[in-house]
């Protein structure tokens, strides 16, 4: 349960910083004990990280599209429905955070992808490379991980709102018909 309050509260900057803190920590496991959680064998690095960058902007392209959606939705009797839920608040927090880690995502490829070449000693230079590899992937799976808690609250807000009426049965159901196959004869003498 206390993971669920974590997942929906609504704290960027603690999230950020503990997917940085657990970058670096992730990075220096692996550099002091010179094992590589992530083996990707990386033939050209530039296209590598491109195709990162490629993934993570579909996705943000992806949430930013689900959120659109919500803000479609501006029928009043479908807004008073939803008054007094939490449904559209969680939604939005998970889409914010799919957006965010994305683009964090996003930002690390960059760094790759433009080749920014700063004069670090090697050991620095390695570990940088290796702490910014760790954040962009991370990032990226947190990106996805959110990416699909929002479909599914989408899932869950349409069903909400698009839920099919009672089914009518006896006698009510009876006097709906008749009404309905009295409608329809007055439409059908109306056009003889």
């Amino acid at each position: 349960m206390k993971l669920r309050k974590y997942l929906y509260k609504s704290n960027y900057c603690s999230k950020i910083i503990f997917l940085l803190v657990f970058s670096f920590l992730f990075c220096l496991f692996e550099n002091f004990f010179n094992y590589d959680l992530f083996t990707i064998k990386i033939t050209d690095p530039v296209e590598y990280h491109f195709k990162i960058l490629t993934i993570n902007s579909i996705l943000s392209g992806f949430s930013l599209t689900n959120l659109g959606i919500l803000i479609s939705i501006t029928n009043e009797e479908l807004v008073k429905k939803l008054a007094g839920t939490d449904i559209l608040l969680k939604r939005n927090i998970l889409i914010s955070y799919s957006i965010i880690f994305g683009s964090i995502s996003i930002l690390t490829s960059l760094i790759f992808v433009i080749n920014i070449n700063i004069k670090f000693p090697a050991l620095v230079k390695n570990f940088l490379s290796d702490y910014f590899i760790i954040l962009e992937i991370v990032s990226l799976y947190i990106s996805i991980f959110y990416f699909l808690l929002s479909l599914r609250k989408m899932l869950q807000l349409l069903t909400y709102l698009y839920k099919p009426q009672k089914k009518y049965i006896g006698e009510k159901r009876r006097h709906l018909e008749n009404q309905l196959a009295k409608s329809i004869e007055s439409i059908d003498e109306d056009h003889d």
